[in-house]
């Protein structure tokens, strides 16, 4: 599955839309972290990797997105807990993905050994 900088930006204006209609305020501190959230990757000149940065930094490991999940369900309701319920689990998948990735492209030793044989 592949997931976009833009996807992650429409789900984090899903968040706000939401916030609002559930009666933040626009000045609240929920609707200042998501704008600024949305406002970083819109603004980014490379907003893939504002967003697999923020995936990584939010989902260090498997366990946290229990953690935030389980968070997000005692402390939300309605569509405003369904809209972070999304916005989190499209930043949990994009972690999971770039830390395979960083895996599979991870040099190991043997790689390093047949370097230093051609320098």
């Amino acid at each position: 599955m592949q997931i976009s900088h833009q996807d992650i930006k429409k789900a984090t204006y899903e968040v706000i839309k939401s916030a609002l209609e559930a009666g933040f305020e626009e000045t609240s501190n929920f609707i200042g972290f998501y704008a600024k959230c949305a406002k970083l990757i819109r603004d980014s000149n490379d907003p893939k990797a504002v967003v697999i940065r923020s995936a990584l930094k939010i989902f260090p490991d498997e366990e946290t997105w229990t953690q935030k999940k389980n968070e997000l369900a005692l402390k939300y309701r309605g569509n405003l807990r369904l809209d972070l319920l999304k916005l989190y689990e499209l930043y949990h998948t994009l972690s999971d993905l770039e830390r395979c990735n960083s895996k599979e492209t991870r040099m190991t030793d043997a790689d390093i050994d047949k370097l230093l044989d051609r320098l």
